[in-house]
């Protein structure tokens, strides 16, 4: 049987709760709390630098209730619409 040459002593703690997390992950998203703010057929301009990271936001906390289409008249900008 392996038997490993470092064995580390933990000290099981059982009379106290957990410290709070102190990470930037705190269960909120910019990008779900800007979506869910948004009323069906509200809409939204952006630069074509911004298009990728927002479409993969939508993709994720929209789920097909958004289009996202290139502006009719402004040359490098996309237009993001609220469809459902």
């Amino acid at each position: 049987m392996y038997q490993p040459a470092y064995k580390p002593n933990f000290e099981i703690i059982t009379d106290q709760k957990a410290p709070v997390q102190q990470s930037h992950c705190s269960g909120t998203s910019y990008w779900r709390d800007l979506f869910e703010s948004m009323k069906v057929g509200e809409w939204f301009i952006l630069p074509k630098k911004h298009h990728k990271q927002t479409s993969g936001a939508a993709s994720s906390y929209m789920r097909g209730r958004y289009r996202l289409y290139l502006h009719p008249t402004l040359e490098g900008y996309y237009v993001f619409a609220k469809t459902k």
